[in-house]
């Protein structure tokens, strides 16, 4: 495993998952940090304690990824989604000895992973949930940010000139003749660019 700053990532391309010999071509001077899954998932156990006291039905995804349904939550307790995720953030810095923890707030599992990049590290970011106030946030947003638009969709939408969330909207006439009205990139790209995705019901359903 290795490890980029925010400042090896904005000045020489370093991202997640990328093989590391490709990061220390990027940037020579790379740290390497030797991985500790039995210490990763230790941490993992314990914020997986916390997020079930906002939602026992919580879907873990990843070590360090859940999704969460807070609806209840906020009901029970009377608070708005942005108090509980920042109860849940701080529960997680205190519990966890000085972890920190990013959160998505949205009225879907594709709009909350979405924000919960937004403000890292560290911080939350809330899409309205509202229907104008989702289009608003998806039409600015590039097709590359959308789960499941990898490098190669990328591409491809680029060069049909969708390079945002917006364009497709704008260019799905295009894009339906030219991918095809049923190809899995057309309707996933229109779909995202909707802010359209799975909630809690789908999950448990």
């Amino acid at each position: 495993d290795w490890s980029s700053d925010v400042c090896s990532s904005d000045l020489y391309g370093v991202r997640s998952a990328m093989p590391g010999f490709i990061g220390r071509r990027l940037c020579p001077q790379l740290v390497f940090i030797p991985p500790c899954f039995e210490k990763y998932t230790a941490a993992a156990e314990e914020t997986r304690a916390i997020f079930a006291r906002f939602d026992a039905d919580f879907v873990a995804r990843s070590l360090d990824e859940a999704y969460l349904d807070i609806t209840d939550y906020c009901a029970t307790h009377g608070c708005t989604p942005d108090a509980a995720a920042q109860a849940l953030r701080d529960a997680v810095r205190t519990e966890t000895r000085g972890l920190t923890c990013s959160c998505g707030i949205g009225p879907n599992q594709m709009l909350a992973k979405v924000a919960s990049d937004k403000n890292k590290p560290d911080g939350q970011f809330t899409v309205p949930s509202t229907r104008e106030g989702v289009l608003a946030f998806m039409a600015h947003l590039p097709c590359r940010k959308v789960p499941g638009i990898g490098r190669v969709a990328e591409r491809v939408l680029g060069a049909l000139g969708a390079s945002t969330c917006g364009d497709v909207l704008r260019l799905a006439p295009q894009l339906s003749l030219v991918l095809g009205h049923d190809s899995a990139l057309f309707t996933h790209a229109l779909c995202s660019a909707l802010g359209l995705g799975d909630t809690a019901k789908d999950r448990k359903s």
